[in-house]
């Protein structure tokens, strides 16, 4: 018994040499950096009562900058000084930022100790309220601050707002174009004026005319209230391609502390007969798409034809061709007239029968698709054609 002793107490001191030995080798021992939000103990990042203070970030001046008031719609940016206070070399990396602030440069990654490096965020004072508040992330394998939050904050200013922010022009008609307005508010100054505009697509630039008049503010209840305001009357010329319609306006105005305005345009051109639908049809490609089909279920979907334009009241539409004419069937209902008559709608219904035979109208091209031709009495659009795209399992 007294042999077991003595040998159990050698091996307990055997293995408190060994363990202080260890401890007094490591003074602090860090782990691979990750970059994440967690505490220094998480990330295994220990330092002890020795006099070394590992990699030591400092944010010259503090983390959050104040930039005071901005114009709405302005640009600006600050760099924000990192110094390493520490005694080994300190680790930055560029996190994620919020929607309206973003890195522009981060000039050094390692910072010895005693160095410093500038991280310069830049940002769009796009929000529509009068504050602004955006944050950006940097990790650093500093133990006690694995993360760090640089903020850019201050009061929004408006010398001058367009409304709306954005011109959606929804079918616009090919054989009747468009009118539109909008309007520039100014703030802070009782004299608003446009020195010039012009389109930034040159490719539909021709199709679209732009003038400005006065405008009225009797009637304007805005918070703040305007000083002054012009209105801006946008024409689409006829003749614009089919399809989507894609421009921007910009404006530049006698408020030279005010950038250069941007306004939005978008929306689709079609024709005097156009065709909509729900979730199975793609306006843009007369594209009805209704997958794969249980044929002893079948299906049934109903689209829209609309038809503008001076003959609207006049238009008879009827079923031509559908391929294949044994799988496909559409039936074609009375026009009624919405929008106060200045569109008549012809309701489509596209079906496939129950217990339709199987059929593969899939494929990589149009010309594999299922087709469905309506024959219409408007002198300029005698045919309507549709494709589908479905399988019949």
């Amino acid at each position: 018994m007294k042999v077991a002793l003595i040998a159990l107490g050698a091996v307990l001191a055997g293995l408190a040499c060994g363990i202080g030995t260890a401890l007094n080798e490591v003074h602090w021992t860090p782990s691979q950096f990750e970059p994440d939000n967690r505490t220094a103990a998480a990330v295994g990042i220990v330092l002890d009562d020795s006099d070394r203070l590992g990699p030591k970030i400092e944010v010259v001046g503090g983390l959050v900058y104040d930039f005071g008031t901005g114009q709405r719609d302005s640009k600006l940016e600050h760099s924000f000084v990192i110094r390493n206070v520490g005694d080994d070399m300190l680790t930055l990396t560029a996190g994620s930022t919020s929607c309206s602030c973003s890195f522009s440069e981060l000039e050094e990654d390692r910072i010895a100790p005693g160095e410093s490096t500038d991280i310069t965020l830049n940002w769009h004072l796009t929000t529509s309220g009068e504050e602004y508040r955006q944050t950006a992330e940097i990790y650093t394998n500093d133990p006690r601050q694995p993360t760090i939050n640089l903020m850019a904050q201050g009061t929004i200013l408006d010398l001058v707002r367009v409304e709306p922010r954005q011109l959606v022009l929804s079918n616009v008609s090919v054989n009747q174009g468009a009118r539109v307005t909008f309007t520039l508010f100014g703030f802070h100054h009782s004299d608003l004026g446009v020195l010039d505009h012009r389109f930034d697509n040159p490719e539909s630039s021709e199709f679209f005319e732009l003038e400005f008049v006065d405008y009225d503010l009797g009637q304007v209840e805005m918070n703040p209230a305007p000083t002054a305001a012009v209105q801006g009357i946008l024409t689409v010329k006829s003749g614009l391609p089919l399809g989507p319609l894609n421009q921007t306006i910009h404006v530049k105005t006698n408020i030279e502390e005010a950038p250069e305005l941007e306004l939005p345009i978008s929306g689709s051109v079609v024709g005097d007969l156009s065709v909509v639908g729900g979730g199975f049809f793609r306006q843009q490609s007369n594209l009805l798409i209704l997958g794969q089909v249980d044929g002893e279920k079948g299906i049934e979907t109903t689209l829209r034809v609309l038809v503008r334009g001076q003959h609207r009241q006049d238009v008879q539409l009827k079923v031509k061709e559908t391929d294949p004419s044994d799988v496909l069937e559409v039936q074609i209902g009375e026009a009624v007239p919405i929008n106060k008559g200045v569109v008549y709608m012809h309701p489509m219904t596209v079906s496939i029968p129950r217990g339709s035979r199987p059929v593969a109208r899939m494929g990589f091209d149009r010309e594999d698709y299922g087709r469905i031709v309506i024959e219409t009495t408007h002198p300029d659009t005698p045919l309507l054609t549709l494709r589908v795209r479905f399988a019949v399992r």
